[in-house]
């Protein structure tokens, strides 16, 4: 009786949370990523000036003519890159499914939402994602997992251990993300940058709700666990550091930037703490207004979002 009770008390749970998400089921969107490494490298596609591939040859790997792309094309570094990224992506549309239920549930709350063109692509370890209005390539040769060898050459480890695939559909969701959401205008307070930080990952607790907050803002277990722990301490220090409404940005870029660490506090510290706290007011400020996204995502005046949210760790 009792291991019964515990089963029924879990498939409650398990309802009641998925009772809080979005019906997507009616939502008609179909995503297309088109896998420019295959095409190039496997079928040996001639070259043309369609829109994505200028986009891709001129923009990310930068070649000048079709003579300059026979060349590239037949490359044996690229070539070998290409393989390694095929072995390790052979079953693609795990990624796939999970891009387009996070796009189904940005257009449950933005119907009228235009969404981009996703491509993926290898580009010599340069970029993981490359981004504009109406495109986003997916650098599948950025997400080899952190075991994979040529990263330690040029990457320190706080960044290698980004390039697990698992890192892919968030940091992907994150650039999309980016256009949609107003940026802080030039000379934007401390204040304004870790509201618009914290608006992009409340976003992505939208489009993500299954996925475990360290992979939203690409922080290791103990990472999240020593900010879960700091939060006060961390609001405190901003607080007599008299951040919130300076902008100068030399006083506070160090608390939005990647890193093994924050800059001055202990080895063990989390980096980006002002990422992580405008997240924590954003999520805040839902939890006291009760509004839905298209009713925030606008709002740019950042000491009222702060006020409003009442927030105090």
């Amino acid at each position: 009786m009792r291991s019964y009770s515990i089963f029924l008390i879990l498939i409650l749970m398990i309802a009641c949370t998925d009772s809080k998400r979005p019906d997507i089921s009616t939502i008609s969107y179909k995503i297309s990523i088109y896998r420019t490494e295959m095409a190039i490298f496997d079928q040996k596609k001639p070259f043309n000036n369609d829109a994505l591939y200028d986009f891709y040859l001129n923009r990310v790997i930068v070649l000048s003519d079709s003579s300059e792309y026979d060349v590239f094309k037949e490359d044996e570094n690229f070539n070998k890159i290409a393989n390694d990224v095929k072995t390790k992506f052979t079953n693609f549309d795990v990624y796939e499914n999970q891009l387009e239920k996070s796009i189904k549930y940005y257009l449950y709350y933005f119907p009228d939402a235009e969404i981009p063109q996703f491509f993926t692509m290898i580009t010599g370890f340069a970029y993981p994602l490359v981004f504009d209005e109406n495109k986003i390539g997916i650098g599948l040769d950025y997400f080899l997992g952190e075991d994979y060898p040529t990263y330690s050459n040029f990457l320190p480890n706080y960044l290698i251990r980004k390039t697990n695939p698992e890192n892919l559909v968030p940091m992907t969701i994150e650039a999309f993300l980016q256009q949609q959401v107003e940026e802080p205008v030039k000379n934007a307070t401390f204040l304004d940058l870790m509201i618009y930080e914290g608006k992009l990952l409340v976003l992505m607790d939208l489009l993500l709700p299954e996925m475990d907050d360290r992979l939203k803002i690409t922080y290791t277990p103990e990472q999240l666990n020593w900010v879960k722990s700091n939060e006060r301490d961390i609001w405190a220090l901003f607080i007599q550091e008299d951040l919130l409404f300076t902008s100068d940005e030399l006083s506070f870029d160090k608390y939005f930037s990647e890193g093994p660490f924050t800059s001055g506090l202990a080895p063990d510290s989390a980096p980006k703490l002002g990422t992580y706290i405008g997240w924590q007011i954003i999520r805040k400020y839902i939890q006291e207004t009760g509004k839905i996204p298209s009713e925030w995502i606008h709002q740019t005046d950042a000491q009222e979002i702060l006020k409003i949210a009442n927030y105090r760790p």
